[in-house]
């Protein structure tokens, strides 16, 4: 899902959601870094993708 990050203001970062939220979506609000890692890992990948 992408979001366009705001300003952050006393260790907090208000976020925009750019796509609509469906009922039974599942949003990550701490440690999306070590999430993506590990679903990366899992998956396969070395962090990045290539067209073949």
């Amino acid at each position: 899902m992408e979001v366009k990050a705001g300003t952050p203001q006393l260790g907090f970062r208000q976020v925009e959601v750019l796509e609509q939220v469906h009922n039974g979506d599942l949003i990550v609000t701490k440690g999306a870094f070590y999430l993506q890692s590990h679903l990366v890992k899992t998956s396969g990948g070395g962090g990045h993708e290539h067209s073949h």
